[in-house]
């Protein structure tokens, strides 16, 4: 390698430093290496500076010992840009190798190599202290603090190093942005100092423009926070006077431009590069603006409401003026773009405006398509879909629950260890979105009741909707553990049954430390429940299986119903019966569930009562058994059993074990005193509830208690002190209304099986007309209902 004499002088200043300096930034260090970089060429540059290094060694009696500057090459190169993509590998997936070649990010890595000091063949020590305060960044990151005054904090995984564009002293990185950039940093300089200060952005201040590289999440509730999406002060990177130092721009923001600048042919290339990085300082500007100058620039009175009026005419003004500076040919080509678009720099605002709507909108699509190849257990399908348009968020959704969905085909398959591998891995997986920031922060769920904050005020919060993404992938583990842990049981295998009950026990206490059941208005995920169900259930297939798992045991589980004591543990055993092909048995089990609704309620995460009836039913209207054809070649399918008696048996038991919830409620049934609405008293019977209330002969039936709740997360909450009156009454009339809606879907099946029935004609019409008529009287009482909540004039709600 024949290197030209600037370019040796250049390496041996590098050299030089690197040799006898501390870590301390240097700007005359940071230009060299920038022009290094660009004249050697990123894999080329160790190889020279070794070469260059060895001609010190042998020239200059200072560099006698060098083995300061010949580490911090090695470990730079070989060892901490390696750890730092290992360390991003779940946040910056989507990055290749080349996109780490930055030119100010080689600098940042080098000054933290050298703040570790002596001795240099400790790889470890230093590799790990060099990560530590290289990964400083996390943005605006909105963290919980919880009721014992305990400030949660990002994980570790979450912090990174955005890849500096500019360093002051330093100038701008080369590479792809640089041009734009630049020129953008040019016209903040030429702006009036007044202007700048309104928007809060100081050049002075800029000791850094920085690159945030992670992929652009369209759904992420912080792109609502407004301007969030052109870049930010770093709230964490602040002087002694307070002010912010480092500026942060998106990614996306930049690639848009480019996107722009690649499709002119026909404007000559300054003009290009002007109109990109007006729109560039732009963006920048307004997003300062919503940052501030530091943290103490906004107070609580201030909310992106207020802000935003402002930030608005500060961006008209600056746009109007760079329209006004402009001379000659290029004032008349702006303002011919101003009047066709109606605002001033239109033409490449607008394409901005449509490469993120495109951008989004793609997003989007792709991540449902990943996500239903994922619930189809495709995972390589589900990858290609989520890589197209690239958010850690929705990768780690597809690996969660692809293999959700694999482990119960394994299940279903018999294969319990291959189930259990699964759910270990999505587990696995879990926790790593988690701890990238990809997935929702589970302390937030509690410490900001579901909701996301934009800004400083209250009410600038938005619902996180990955608040219910996360609740949903979680259920799903648990689920898996469940069903796991029962095929294991019922299949008699000890040491696998103890495996997974560890794992099963160490997930339910790491999710249940988070509190997320006493939020209100989400679903309630415990992992104590489903472990407590699990085991219960476990318990009762094992002895099932050692009975002889004869289907329609009624004796049996007579002798061990009073084992589930929660809606899981029901949904659970009748699942796995459904499995089975137990029709009787699950019947049964569903009638007595909903005979003790008022006591476990009836919702049961992913297998709600009604979901369960609904495949109760369709097993009932679809068994079928193989017969000869009448050539006796071939076989032939047809139904095993008339399947209208049992239907029509099914309704009967409904009837006679729903309680209230068979009738439509009425608002003078929930309305107390004050105007406020509360559950009437529960009418105790003091009749022995049997096994499944009516569903058999001889049976004696207790109804369910008029309380108006269907679930058992509103029992044990009773009122909310803080709820409306409207809120209430949602309530408490959302699960009848629930009831009444599955009745008629059930009502509408069964008509349609009725068709298989050998039953006469006349005999099915006269229960199909009955339930007609009271479809029609639902309905009736219904609009009576509708006009009641319509008449009443709602109270305020408290506070």
């Amino acid at each position: 390698m024949k290197l030209r004499a600037e370019v040796i002088a250049a390496a041996r200043e590098v050299l030089g430093y690197l040799n006898f300096s501390g870590g301390r930034p240097d700007p005359a260090f940071q230009r060299l290496v920038n022009d290094l970089v660009v004249r050697i060429g990123w894999a080329k540059l160790p190889e020279m500076l070794h070469k260059a290094l060895g001609q010190l060694e042998s020239e200059a009696p200072a560099f006698f010992n060098s083995t300061q500057a010949s580490a911090a090459v090695d470990l730079a190169f070989q060892h901490v840009l390696p750890a730092f993509r290992g360390f991003h590998s779940d946040l910056l997936h989507h990055l290749q190798e080349v996109d780490y070649e930055q030119p100010f990010l080689l600098v940042r890595i080098w000054e933290t190599v050298l703040e570790q000091g002596a001795p240099w063949d400790d790889v470890p020590r230093i590799v790990s202290g060099a990560l530590e305060r290289l990964n400083d960044f996390v943005g605006y990151r909105p963290v919980a603090v919880l009721e014992n005054d305990r400030r949660m904090e990002p994980y570790e995984h979450e912090r990174f190093r955005p890849f500096p564009l500019f360093l002051k002293g330093a100038g701008v990185a080369h590479g792809p942005y640089e041009s734009v950039v630049s020129r953008a940093l040019e016209l903040l300089r030429a702006m009036p100092a007044d202007m700048l200060a309104e928007a809060h952005f100081s050049l002075e201040n800029l000791d850094e423009l920085a690159l945030d590289p992670r992929a652009h999440d369209h759904l992420h509730p912080s792109n609502k926070r407004t301007n969030y999406l052109f870049g930010e002060w770093d709230p964490h990177v602040i002087d002694l006077k307070g002010q912010y130092r480092r500026f942060v721009v998106r990614k996306v923001i930049l690639d848009a431009l480019l996107s722009w600048i690649e499709q002119q042919k026909r404007v000559p290339t300054e003009e290009v590069l002007f109109d990109a990085a007006a729109v560039l300082s732009g963006t920048i500007l307004m997003a300062s603006a919503i940052s501030g100058a530091g943290p103490d620039t906004y107070d609580s009175t201030v909310s992106l409401t207020t802000l935003l009026p402002k930030v608005a005419r500060q961006r008209d003004a600056f746009y109007s003026r760079l329209l006004e500076a402009s001379t000659g040919a290029r004032a008349k080509r702006l303002q011919k773009h101003a009047k066709t678009t109606q605002q001033p720099f239109g033409h490449v605002r607008q394409h901005l405006n449509f490469y993120l709507a495109q951008y989004g909108t793609q997003q989007v699509q792709r991540r449902h398509l990943a996500y239903l190849f994922a619930r189809m257990a495709f995972p390589d399908a589900a990858r290609r879909q989520a890589s197209v348009i690239p958010c850690a968020a929705a990768r780690f959704e597809c690996e969660v629950q692809w293999r959700i969905a694999a482990m119960g085909q394994a299940l279903d398959a018999g294969n319990v260890a291959d189930a259990v591998r699964l759910v270990t891995e999505a587990e696995e997986q879990l926790h790593r979105g988690i701890e990238c920031g990809a997935l929702a922060d589970p302390w937030n769920v509690l410490g900001f009741q579901g909701q996301y904050p934009l800004f400083t005020t209250r009410e600038d919060s938005v619902p996180d909707h990955r608040v219910e993404v996360l609740l949903q992938l979680v259920e799903g583990i648990l689920e898996g553990y469940s069903r796991s842990l029962e095929e294991a049981a019922a299949r008699a295998e000890g040491a696998l049954e103890a495996e997974i009950l560890a794992k099963f026990e160490r997930f339910s206490a790491f999710w249940d430390k988070y509190g997320t059941t006493t939020v209100e208005d989400l679903p309630e995920v415990s992992g104590q429940d489903h472990l407590e169900s699990a085991r219960r259930v476990a318990k009762a297939l094992a002895e099932w299986r050692a009975a002889g798992e004869a289907s329609g045991n009624i004796a049996f589980w007579r002798e061990h119903v009073a084992d589930f004591q929660s809606a899981m543990a029901y949904a659970q055993v009748v699942s796995a019966l459904l499995d089975r092909n137990d029709v009787v048995a699950s019947m049964g089990l569903l009638m007595q569930w909903l005979g003790q609704a008022d006591e476990v309620g009836l919702q049961a995460g992913p297998m709600p009562f009604d979901r369960l009836l609904m495949r109760c039913m369709e097993l009932i209207g679809t068994r079928s058994e193989p017969v000869p054809s009448e050539s006796g070649e071939t076989e032939e399918t047809v139904p095993a059993e008339d399947p209208w008696p049992a239907l029509r048996r099914m309704f009967d038991y409904l009837e006679a074990n729903a309680g209230e919830f068979w009738q439509v409620p009425r608002l003078a049934e929930f309305v107390g005193g004050a105007g406020w609405p509360s559950p009437n008293e529960a009418d105790d019977d003091d009749g022995e509830h049997g096994l499944f209330g009516a569903a058999y002969e001889g049976v004696v039936f207790r109804d369910s208690a008029d309380d108006g709740t269907f679930g058992e997360t509103m029992d044990e909450r009773g009122a909310l002190p803080d709820a409306g009156e409207f809120e209430e009454f949602e309530r408490l009339l959302e699960p009848r209304l629930q009831f009444l809606r599955m009745l008629a879907q059930l009502w509408q099946t069964t008509a349609a099986l009725s068709a298989r029935s050998l039953t006469p004609q006349t005999e099915r019409a006269e229960h199909l007309e009955s339930w007609l008529e009271r479809t029609v009287e639902i309905q009736k009482e219904l609009r009576q209902l509708l006009q009641e909540l319509w008449q009443r004039e709602l109270s305020a709600p408290p506070g």
